[in-house]
């Protein structure tokens, strides 16, 4: 299957853009981890990437981007004994799908089809509600700071600056990363589309105008998974027997440095700073390694946490969990420390009775508001985990 496929969960989109004029359907999430299945919302978590061929002896030793042992948390209100989280409509009709916030925080961005004389496309909401507004119908990877977008076009990877000129990058039509500055991208190339734990798998990085292209890796079963948040490294995956090994990758040169050997990862998020890693292992035989679980980016402090379903890093050293609860028919919100692993509840059932639709669920950039397709009514709310 196509990476850009992967990234961009086209068969959601499309099936989003095709129905929003009309009946107002659930889509399938583009990344969801766990989310629950009853009537009301549940979220979804960043994953893994895939890449390009021609390939060459892989190489060995780097060292890990700066981190400690037990990274800091960053400071946020206390959550208290008794939640009271404001939650709040956005938007009406049963229209929405995949919403994502605007890299300032003051949009919430969803695909769409308002009406049959409106364009399909990405439309925005403000964070207090309001008419939505069209954005673009250029449907892509965007960058970060959302200055450059990257698409398939004639079977070739483009990158055009929003509003501006566009070019083309030289990797085969894969689909390709931003790093966290927008100054570079990486992809990965893969010998084979099969034999996922055998295949020899390439990593790349080139400036984002296609120029100095370089391999950085040679992995066996493996992939990209993204950069840290310092632009001189990658999180990469490796297969070591039936084990995967969650590694960091300076782009400099040298090998992959490992930080943890899992059995079955099934899903894995950076914190911001890149201090932290949140990884799911799942169906590997043993229950006492089946969960989700928190690691320092330097290997230390591994801890299987008491909680486990969809989850985002709501700052450096907090996670935010939508727990799998089987008994539930509501969603509830917990706050995750992630060097003691204590667990507090941002929302209460009683008070704030939501559910998720299909792990459609957003953090702002700043942590403070959780945006979600409601399973109800098929809007888009808001909830304000800092009240």
């Amino acid at each position: 299957m196509s990476l850009w496929r992967l990234r961009l969960g086209l068969p959601a989109i499309i099936l989003a853009l095709c129905a929003c004029a009309t009946v107002p359907p659930p889509a399938t999430a583009v990344v969801p981890t766990a989310a629950p299945a009853v009537a009301s919302p549940s979220p979804v978590p960043p994953t893994v990437a895939t890449a390009p061929s021609t390939l060459t002896a892989a190489p060995t030793a780097s060292t890990l981007p700066a981190a400690t042992a037990t990274p800091a948390a960053t400071q946020l209100p206390a959550p208290s004994a008794t939640p009271k989280s404001a939650l709040r409509q956005l938007t009406t009709g049963g229209c929405c799908a995949q919403p994502y916030w605007s890299a300032d925080g003051s949009q919430v961005r969803y695909i769409d089809r308002p009406s049959s004389g409106q364009p399909s496309g990405i439309w925005a909401v403000g964070l207090t509600g309001g008419a939505p507004v069209f954005v673009t119908d250029r449907v892509g990877i965007y960058s970060p700071d959302e200055k450059l977008v990257a698409y398939l076009d004639g079977g070739q990877t483009t990158i055009e600056r929003v509003g501006g000129d566009h070019w083309r990058v030289d990797n085969g039509g894969r689909a390709v990363v931003f790093s966290p500055d927008s100054s570079h991208i990486a992809w990965q190339a893969n010998s084979s589309l099969f034999n996922l734990d055998r295949r020899l798998v390439q990593v790349w990085v080139t400036a984002v105008d296609g120029t100095g292209a370089r391999q950085v890796a040679s992995l066996t079963g493996g992939s990209l998974a993204g950069w840290f948040p310092d632009g001189q490294h990658l999180l990469v995956t490796s297969r070591d027997g039936a084990d995967t090994l969650i590694q960091s990758l300076s782009v400099a040169g040298g090998g992959p440095t490992t930080i943890v050997k899992v059995p079955r990862l099934q899903g894995l998020a950076l914190s911001p700073r890149g201090g932290w890693l949140a990884y799911v292992v799942a169906f590997s035989g043993d229950a006492s390694q089946d969960g989700l679980w928190v690691i320092g980016t330097d290997g230390h402090g591994a801890r299987r946490l008491d909680t486990f379903g969809s989850f985002a890093w709501q700052d450096e050293g907090h996670l935010i969990v939508i727990p799998l609860e089987d008994t539930s028919t509501v969603n509830r919100v917990l706050q995750v420390e992630a060097v003691s692993g204590r667990a507090s509840p941002l929302t209460d059932p009683a008070v704030t009775p939501f559910q998720i639709a299909q792990g459609m669920w957003s953090l702002s950039p700043n942590g403070a508001h959780l945006a979600f397709v409601s399973a109800a009514d098929h809007n888009i709310w808001v909830i304000n985990l800092t009240e």
